[in-house]
């Protein structure tokens, strides 16, 4: 249960994209404070630059929702961070199939549900007055993609795939600088690392491996 305590609420503007977890230990770790357990022994993993949750999850069985905790490493597949104060939630991925859903659910709340069978972004907005776990995982019947079939999810699978979070607290003060990793370092990316051309309007956009604020 030592990783419970090892997660601190996010408080600046912080995007992790699935790349730049590509060969980190996903299986119970915790890298940029959100907690990853994504056992390529259930199904999960990173594949194509993307994350595949190959397993669904019943929050029933995960006791009081402790990163690290037992309950959590043998039956939650997905992502948990923690937030405190006001913001919004950002998350970019997609369903492949129709039996899945991407669930959100803030503390012991009512999750979100979200299901598309394409490419899209969710928001979930937070509103807590204490130190509050975010769980983002899988729902729905049936089995999922497993990831160690070592391909991306196509037509006719049932897969959630995320490439990325982004948590933006009404508050932020900063915006955190993540190593992302780019083959061009003087190309330009938008939040969810996909190329675009120098940026003419406002926004948050990533150079040099770096988070730029353009005014």
């Amino acid at each position: 249960g030592d990783l419970g305590q090892a997660i601190v609420p996010i408080t600046n503007e912080t995007t992790v994209n699935a790349e730049t977890l590509k060969g980190e230990d996903l299986t119970d770790n915790t890298i940029e404070n959100i907690y990853y357990n994504l056992d390529e022994s259930k199904g999960c993993g990173y594949i194509d630059n993307s994350l595949i949750i190959g397993q669904v999850t019943d929050m029933s069985k995960i006791g009081n929702g402790e990163p690290g905790s037992e309950e959590v490493r043998d039956n939650f597949n997905g992502i948990i961070l923690k937030v405190n104060g006001k913001g919004t939630i950002t998350i970019d991925s997609r369903v492949f199939g129709s039996k899945i859903r991407l669930a959100v659910r803030i503390g012991d709340g009512t999750p979100t549900y979200a299901s598309e069978n394409s490419r899209w972004q969710t928001y979930v907005t937070y509103n807590v007055t204490e130190e509050t776990y975010v769980y983002i995982y899988a729902v729905g019947p049936g089995s999922l993609l497993r990831a160690q079939d070592n391909r991306a999810p196509e037509v006719g699978d049932d897969a959630l795939v995320i490439y990325g979070i982004t948590v933006t607290p009404d508050d932020a003060e900063a915006i955190n600088d993540i190593e992302l990793g780019s083959n061009d370092d003087n190309q330009w990316y938008d939040i969810n690392g996909r190329a675009v051309a120098a940026p003419k309007s406002k926004g948050i956009y990533i150079r040099n491996g770096k988070k730029v604020m353009v005014k």
